[in-house]
């Protein structure tokens, strides 16, 4: 695991961070194994535009959306906190610690970066990943 300008918390399961972007707060993590074929590291949270498959879930619940990474990115509708770690103040809302604007984490083949234009993540073997924000989200 490589850690330039971030604080973080290793939880079980998980490398687990809270990222903040633009005017709020992503949750994302790096976690130890994929939580399907593909999501290894992904961010959590309130995000447009919407993709098309995903309008129902998105609209219903702006936490459920989350952007993966693993081989490939994509766009998911969660049910659950997944790419979050646990919370550190002892109340309920999932936690880590903050990956500061300029920050990056590397752990294995994955790279996250906080911007204030929002967070990049990739797969640094594959080269696919995503970058969200509450403006915008994007695969590749």
């Amino acid at each position: 695991m490589q850690i330039r300008g971030a604080r973080i918390a290793v939880v079980p399961c998980a490398v687990a961070l809270t990222l903040l972007a633009g005017c709020g707060a992503f949750l994302c993590a790096i976690l130890d194994q994929p939580i399907d074929d593909n999501a290894q590291a992904g961010c959590q949270g309130a995000t447009s535009p919407v993709p098309a498959e995903f309008t129902d879930c998105w609209s219903k619940n702006p936490q459920a959306s989350a952007l993966a990474v693993g081989a490939h990115a994509k766009a998911l509708c969660l049910n659950q906190g997944v790419f979050v770690g646990a919370p550190i103040d002892g109340g309920s809302r999932g936690g880590g610690r903050v990956l500061p604007y300029g920050g990056m984490l590397t752990v294995g083949p994955f790279t996250c970066d906080s911007a204030e234009s929002g967070v990049t993540c990739t797969n640094d073997t594959t080269g696919a990943g995503f970058t969200i924000s509450r403006e915008a989200n994007r695969t590749c």
